[in-house]
């Protein structure tokens, strides 16, 4: 009986291996209105964990964790940009005969007006990328009222005129 026979009859061994394999930790992002835009700053450390995968004949016949993995958290600033600009109120100016030429009086106070933008960032909590939505909100102006006088005074001699009685 040659070799090759005998092998025939005997039964063939299974190949087991096993491999040690590394399991990458994965990252979370999370956002931090306290951090300027796009400061970073990790909470916790990632760490990779390791499985033992068993392979039969070049077949993964099973995968067993030894060591979980942990998350790595990272902080990302979104901190807030808040822009305010005033705006000016206009002075409208009425004429009024009742009041004597030169007078001015306020009717209404003028109040200036503001302009705020509100830029609010978020932040993906799987890849890290931030994206902004802007606001702008507006409180108009009051303007500011001014009554203006434009009677002319009466020159003396008119009044005498008005005063004296005419006799018939």
């Amino acid at each position: 009986m040659d070799d090759k026979e005998k092998d025939k009859d005997q039964p063939k061994k299974d190949i087991v291996v096993e491999e040690k394999e590394v399991v990458p930790y994965k990252k979370q992002y999370i956002a931090a209105d306290d951090l300027e835009l796009n400061v970073r700053e990790v909470v916790q450390v990632g760490i990779n964990g390791e499985k033992v995968v068993t392979k039969i004949n070049g077949v993964i016949a099973k995968e067993e964790v030894r060591k979980e993995a942990e998350t790595e958290i990272i902080k990302v600033g979104t901190k807030p940009k808040i822009e305010k600009r005033e705006l000016d109120f206009s002075v409208e100016k009425i004429e009024d005969d009742t009041l004597p030429k030169g007078t001015e009086i306020i009717e209404t106070n003028g109040v200036k007006g503001v302009e705020e933008t509100r830029t609010e960032y978020f932040v993906d909590s799987q890849t890290g990328e931030v994206t902004s939505t802007t606001t702008t909100k507006t409180i108009a102006p009051t303007n500011q009222v001014v009554r203006v006088g434009k009677q002319e005074k009466e020159k003396p001699a008119e009044q005498s005129n008005k005063n004296q009685f005419q006799t018939f």
